[in-house]
C-alpha cells in the first residue's frame, strides 16, 4: 500500500483516453457473465443521455440521508473541538514501545483546512447535471452487472470469528493494474446500516498505467459498489473524477491517487490524498456517460468515463493545515467516538512512531468544518499498519509487517499490551459495522483479492 493528495468541499451544497486499443477493456455494461472480458463484457450506449441532453433527473437532497434512509441526526451533540492557535509539532511520545499501546500527543498541531475550491467544483457539477443523466446510489445499486465469488473460513485460515468473505471476479483478481485499497459501507453511510433498503460494502481502486499493456492513458481511481445484503454478492465499478471547466463546458478528468483510505458518511464518499488530506466526493450526484470509447471526460461528441458507465464527481478538499507533514493513508469513520470522527493514519515501513488521528464529522450532513482540528492524535506503536479504525475506545490496526505473508490485527488501547491475531496477507483498510458488531477487511493480492467480515465479539481488547 502507498499513501497519497486532496482538494475542497463546499459545505452544505451538493458540491482523456483515446481510442478502444485494448481488446481484452471493453465497456462497462450489464453483462456480468463474461468474466475476462474486461471493465465490463459489451459496449453498453444505450440510455446514456449524452452530448446535450438537458435531462437531469436530479434527486432532491434533504434530512432524510442517501436514497431516503433515515438520516443520522445528533441535537445535543457540542461543536467540534478548536484550538486556540497551531502548537508545536510533537516529537516521539514518552513509553513509546512496540506493541505497547498507542501514546497520545498534541492534537493541536493537526488541523484540516477547506481548500476553497468547492464552488469552481460546483460550478462544474451543475453543468454536467444539465448535460447528463444524474444517478443515485440506488440507481447503481439497481444496475449491478458483475458476480463475486463467496469464500468461507477455510481460505482465511486462522482468521478468528470469520462470519463470510468474498472474492472479486476472474476478471478482476487477474488484472495487476487496478488495485484494490480502500474499504467502507452502508455501515458508515447511516446508523441503520443499511443503503436504499441494502447492505454494501464500497471499495477504492487505483490505476497503475504503467502495468497495462495498451493503455490509453491515465483513469486514476475507482469505486466498486458490492450489494452483500444476501448470499450472492454483486457489485459494479464507477469512476470517481474531478470536474472542471474548459472553454465554457463543464468537463472532468481521472485523479491519479492512490485512494488507499475511504469513508462514506451520508451522500459524501472521503477519500484519503496522502500527502495532501481528504477529497470528498458527492455520492447524491453521480452522472450515466457513454461507454463505447476508452477515454475520460469530454472526447468531442460524448461524455466517456474510460469504460465505466457511471462517474462519481468530487466536490471539495481537505488539506493539512499543520506544520507536521501528516500523511494520510488510509480512512475509517468511528460513530462511538465523542464527537463522532473520521479515523486517518500513517503507514510507515520503518518506525513504529506513525500516527493516527480522530477528525469530527458532522454525521448529519456528512461534512468537516471549514477549519477541522483533530480530536486525538496518537503515535501508534505499530509499523507496517494499512488500515485502522478506532471503536469504543479500541484501536484496530491492520498490519502487514509479518514475515512469510501473513498479516496481522492488532487490537489495542492507550499504554496498554497490544494484542495480536491472524489476519491476512498484503491486508489494506478496515471498516467497522457498529451496528452489527463487525470488523470487515479487505487484502489486495492478485488473485488473493478478498472482502470479508468477522465477529468483532472474537476479538478480545486489551
Amino acid at each position: 500500500m502507498r499513501t497519497l493528495i486532496l482538494c475542497s468541499l463546499l459545505v452544505g451544497c451538493s458540491a482523456g483516453e483515446g481510442a478502444l486499443s485494448d481488446p481484452t477493456e471493453l465497456s462497462d455494461a450489464s453483462d456480468a457473465s463474461a468474466s475476462d472480458a474486461g471493465d465490463d463484457a459489451v459496449l453498453d450506449t444505450s440510455g446514456t443521455d449524452v452530448g446535450g441532453d438537458t435531462t437531469t433527473d436530479t434527486p432532491v437532497v434533504s434530512d432524510a440521508g442517501v436514497d431516503g434512509t433515515p438520516a443520522d441526526t445528533a441535537p445535543d451533540a457540542p461543536p467540534p473541538p478548536s484550538c486556540p492557535a497551531l502548537a508545536a509539532c510533537p516529537g516521539t511520545p514518552a513509553g513509546l514501545t512496540e506493541g505497547g499501546g498507542p501514546r497520545a500527543i498534541e492534537r493541536c498541531a493537526f488541523v484540516l483546512k477547506d481548500d476553497g475550491k468547492g464552488p469552481a467544483y460546483e460550478a462544474a457539477v451543475v453543468g454536467l447535471a444539465a448535460a447528463l443523466k444524474t444517478v443515485s446510489v440506488a440507481d447503481v445499486l439497481g444496475d449491478l452487472n458483475r458476480t463475486a465469488t463467496s469464500i468461507g473460513a477455510s481460505t482465511l485460515p486462522g482468521v478468528p470469528g470469520f462470519q463470510r468473505g468474498f472474492s472479486w471476479d476472474a476478471d478482476d483478481e487477474g488484472k495487476d493494474w487496478w488495485i484494490p485499497q480502500g474499504l467502507t459501507g452502508s455501515a458508515d453511510a447511516s446508523a441503520a446500516g443499511t443503503v436504499a433498503g441494502k447492505k454494501v460494502v464500497a471499495v477504492s481502486w487505483y490505476y497503475d498505467v504503467t502495468k497495462h499493456p495498451g493503455s490509453t492513458g491515465e483513469k486514476g481511481i475507482r469505486l466498486s459498489f458490492a450489494d452483500v445484503t444476501g448470499t450472492k454478492v454483486t457489485y459494479r465499478h464507477a469512476l470517481l473524477v474531478l470536474p472542471k471547466m474548459a472553454a465554457g463546458r463543464a468537463d472532468f478528468d481521472p485523479i491519479d491517487i492512490h485512494a488507499g483510505g475511504i469513508a462514506w458518511v451520508g451522500d459524501r464518499l472521503w477519500v484519503v490524498d496522502t500527502g495532501n488530506g481528504l477529497r470528498v466526493f458527492d455520492l447524491s450526484r453521480m452522472f450515466q456517460v457513454a461507454t463505447d470509447k476508452d477515454s475520460v471526460g469530454w472526447d468531442g461528441t460524448t461524455y466517456q468515463g474510460g469504460l465505466y458507465k457511471y462517474v462519481i464527481p468530487q466536490i471539495g478538499a481537505w488539506i493539512d493545515g499543520s506544520k507536521c507533514a501528516p500523511v494520510f493513508s488510509f480512512v475509517a469513520l468511528d460513530r462511538t467516538a465523542t464527537p463522532p470522527a473520521l479515523v486517518t493514519g500513517e503507514y510507515s515501513a520503518t518506525t513504529i512512531d506513525g500516527r493516527v488521528y480522530q477528525w469530527p464529522i458532522d454525521l448529519a450532513t456528512g461534512a468537516l468544518a471549514a477549519n477541522t482540528w483533530a480530536t486525538g492524535a496518537w503515535s501508534m506503536g505499530q509499523r507496517q499498519v494499512q488500515g485502522a479504525v478506532t471503536h469504543g475506545g479500541a484501536f484496530y490496526f491492520s498490519s502487514s509487517a509479518p514475515a512469510a505473508g501473513k498479516g496481522v490485527l492488532y487490537v489495542a488501547r492507550e499504554g496498554k499490551k497490544t494484542l495480536s491475531y491472524p489476519w491476512v496477507d498484503a491486508p489494506e483498510d478496515l471498516l467497522f459495522d457498529t451496528k452489527a458488531n463487525v470488523l470487515w477487511g479487505a487484502s489486495e493480492g492478485i488473485g488473493k483479492r478478498w472482502v470479508f467480515a468477522v465477529d468483532a465479539t472474537a476479538l478480545k481488547t486489551p
